[in-house]
């Protein structure tokens, strides 16, 4: 009875871990996702609107891009504490800050638009990355807890 108890354990344990391995590669292509949406957004706000840039950043952001736009016009941002994202992607955010100090429309424009199309290669390489290893984690983690059942019985 324990035995079989153990062994549902232990099959239950290793397949969560699959899962959440799966879940930490989707929450990248979701956050990128977000920053395109978000850049489209701010790049509408700058052209059809007279906000000021910190306003229209703090609008724009939705999703975890929020929080990263929020950072962005409070000035805050470093880059680092987004353990989860690809150093490609954390260096256009960090590249895309930088640049913010445009004083014209275009110079701004231009600094989104070099932001949106680096993201874009990164959303379409994280998306081939999640396609390619969504189902290797999780049928790992299952058959991780069935080899480990297995040896320990």
């Amino acid at each position: 009875m324990f035995k079989i108890l153990g062994a549902f354990i232990t099959v239950g344990i290793c397949t969560i871990f699959g899962f959440k391995f799966s879940a930490e590669k989707r929450k990248n292509l979701t956050v990128i996702e977000d920053l395109i949406y978000s850049l489209t957004a701010l790049s509408q706000l700058i052209e059809c609107t007279m906000e000021p840039l910190p306003d229209a950043l703090r609008k724009s952001g939705r999703g975890e891009a929020a929080v990263i736009f929020t950072r962005i016009a409070n000035k805050e941002i470093e880059g680092s504490e987004y353990e989860y994202l690809k150093s490609e992607v954390k260096k256009a955010v960090k590249d895309f800050a930088d640049g913010l100090t445009a004083e014209s429309k275009e110079g701004q424009k231009a600094n989104i638009s070099l932001c949106m199309e680096r993201l874009k290669a990164s959303e379409k390489n994280a998306r081939e990355d999640y396609l390619k290893s969504e189902k290797l984690y999780k049928s790992g983690g299952i058959l991780a807890g069935i080899l480990i059942t297995l040896i320990l019985l």
